[in-house]
């Protein structure tokens, strides 16, 4: 099993994901299958999901209307910030057990291992698709609808969405070594979503506290979503951010992948 892994090692991430585009169906498929194996004989499956969201996100709005935001806009503002919200935190927490969920058919060798990055993805992308049902019902009861420039939610989630895949590629290898690293991430997302503009609106925040702002990466992801569905353009500074931070990411899960890959069949 060992040797049939590190047999692959000399092959490079790009060669990996081209190998896993082509293999579509091997990672897909089984993203569907574990939704529905989830939420099998449950009345409306991965809804409960989006039920549960819709109810935080209405006792949200009725405790903080006109509290940490105006009365007309806030409700968007906290419906569309939690569901954008709910998409980042589950690609981290995701993305951490891409390949410790894996472990029997990452010891076979069938597949690239940016499959499984990919498979942790999709996963997350079918159930934050059901999310996307509470949107026309904040357009009906905010009286607002999109616009022309709704349309950079889509680039803004291709961005976010290559996070979630380098994010998986490097924090699902290192979950295999240091096996706390879940539970490390759990507080700190818990934390994370007090300490960054979710609910409350980031421009109530001044002097030194601004740092929660400025240097908070959820934040510019964050607006990079959220902004285009209120109806403005996120700033050139946050795509500048999300832009330099996906950079980053993946030349950081190239360079992992190079040294760490030969040495990750040792560590399931």
């Amino acid at each position: 099993m060992v040797a049939t892994i590190v047999a692959r090692a000399p092959r490079g991430v790009f060669s990996d994901f081209a190998l896993s585009a082509g293999m579509w169906a091997h990672w897909t498929i089984p993203a569907w299958h574990r939704v529905m194996l989830q939420y099998r004989q449950t009345m409306v499956g991965p809804l409960w999901i989006t039920l549960g969201l819709t109810m935080i996100i209405a006792v949200k709005a009725l405790i903080f209307t006109g509290v940490l935001g105006p009365e007309d806009t806030y409700l968007a503002f906290l419906a569309f910030g939690m569901i954008f919200w709910q998409l980042m935190s589950s690609l981290i927490m995701g993305g951490i057990r891409a390949f410790s969920t894996s472990r029997a058919t990452l010891m076979e060798g069938t597949l690239p291992l940016t499959a499984y990055a990919l498979q942790a993805t999709a996963y997350q992308i079918i159930l934050f698709g059901h999310h996307l049902l509470i949107v026309p019902g904040i357009f009906f009861f905010t009286a607002s609808g999109p616009t022309l420039v709704s349309l950079l939610v889509f680039p803004g989630l291709a961005i976010c969405l290559i996070n979630g895949v380098w994010v998986a590629m490097t924090l699902g290898v290192l979950q295999l070594k240091y096996r706390d690293l879940e539970s490390f991430f759990q507080p700190l997302l818990r934390g994370m979503f007090f300490l960054t503009p979710v609910f409350w609106d980031p421009s109530i925040v001044t002097g030194p506290r601004r740092i929660l702002v400025d240097f908070n990466p959820f934040y510019y992801f964050l607006e990079l979503l959220r902004a285009p569905l209120l109806g403005y353009a996120p700033a050139p500074r946050v795509w500048v951010v999300c832009g330099s931070i996906t950079l980053i990411g993946l030349v950081a899960t190239l360079v992992l992948y190079r040294v760490q890959r030969a040495r990750l069949a040792y560590w399931l």
